[in-house]
């Protein structure tokens, strides 16, 4: 039989199914089993860059270690942990000492050279509110004595 519409089948590992329809001069049926990770990297990636200035982007779903994907700077970002949602990557790279960016706005300084698409936390990024912050609470100590 003869049909003038080609059915691809996804089944993710999770229990979702995707079908897409095209239309093609054979009927059969293709299979494909990937996980709802897979499926979710193929259609968008897992980060959104706040503003146009910024030089992180900020994770929108959880990444897992080995997950690939597109980055801004063209090439494939791999993950070599596990990070949730919120998390920062670097958007392009990042050398020591530079401002790190996001929303717009300084956030710290990065502690050593960063790649795009490495994570930007604690590890590579130094605070630029903390220290200023207990700069104050130092000398409203100092005024008191």
């Amino acid at each position: 039989m003869f049909s003038s519409t080609r059915h691809l089948v996804l089944v993710l590992a999770d229990g979702v199914v995707v079908v897409r329809q095209s239309g093609l001069a054979t009927a059969y049926c293709d299979v494909v089993v990937m996980t709802s990770s897979d499926m979710a990297a193929t259609v968008t990636p897992p980060y959104v860059r706040l503003g146009p200035s910024d030089n992180v982007v900020v994770l929108v779903r959880h990444v897992d270690s080995g997950d690939r994907f597109d980055g801004l700077d063209g090439e494939q970002w791999a993950m070599s942990a596990h990070l949730d949602v919120g998390n920062k990557l670097a958007a392009v790279a990042i050398a020591a000492g530079e401002q790190v960016v996001k929303l717009g706005v300084p956030i710290g300084t990065a502690t050593q050279a960063i790649k795009p698409g490495a994570h930007v936390h604690s590890h590579n990024l130094r605070s630029n509110y903390i220290p200023l912050d207990l700069e104050e609470a130092h000398r409203g100590e100092d005024r008191a004595n």
